[in-house]
């Protein structure tokens, strides 16, 4: 899932990967193994030419990507869903894969998500 801001309004999807790839700059992406750090979790992001503000933490952006994903999921299914499950591929430790669950519920918190999950991967 990528973001791109290089316009006032942001961009998601296909539209800004073909913006980070062509500039380097102006959006995020992966920001998954940048949760997993916690606390821990650099603001600057060096070979991907970002910085998290304290507008804009990963879980600000991760509810922005979800907030996305859950109008295609509307539009496919002609209703919002009324709970969410996320599965994440199990490349973390405990710590780590704490950090990541406790950053999405964040995310699902700014956006008023009550009811989700995390699904084990295998």
């Amino acid at each position: 899932m990528h973001i791109s801001f290089d316009k006032k309004k942001p961009q998601f999807g296909k539209v800004a990967e073909e913006i980070i790839a062509k500039h380097g700059k102006y959006g995020v992406q992966d920001l998954i193994p940048i949760m997993s750090e916690g606390n821990k979790a650099p603001t600057t992001v060096s070979p991907l030419g970002y910085i998290f503000t304290k507008a804009a933490s990963p879980e600000f952006l991760f509810a922005m990507l979800l907030r996305e994903q859950l109008k295609v999921i509307e539009k496919e299914m002609g209703e919002k869903p009324t709970k969410l499950g996320f599965c994440i591929f199990d490349v973390y430790g405990k710590k780590e894969m704490n950090n990541v669950q406790t950053a999405i519920g964040k995310a699902c918190e700014l956006i008023k998500i009550k009811d989700f999950c995390f699904v084990p991967w295998k």
